[in-house]
């Protein structure tokens, strides 16, 4: 199981249970709602983070990740 904590995806420097992916580029994640949708692994941690959260509030673009 992973969490979301101050490394980006795919970062060198991550803990083992950080996420990471062996896709070039992208990450897919299985959202609440039931869709696999693709994350760019440039994507902000901070955007990741609020991905992560179910109870942060944050309302989130499809457009910036």
């Amino acid at each position: 199981m992973a969490y979301c904590g101050s490394h980006a995806l795919n970062d060198n420097y991550g803990d083992p249970d950080d996420f990471f992916t062996p896709h070039v580029g992208t990450a897919f994640f299985l959202f609440a709602d039931g869709s696999v949708r693709p994350v760019s692994v440039k994507t902000d941690v901070d955007i990741i983070r609020a991905l992560a959260t179910r109870n942060g509030g944050e309302v989130i673009s499809p457009d910036v990740f």
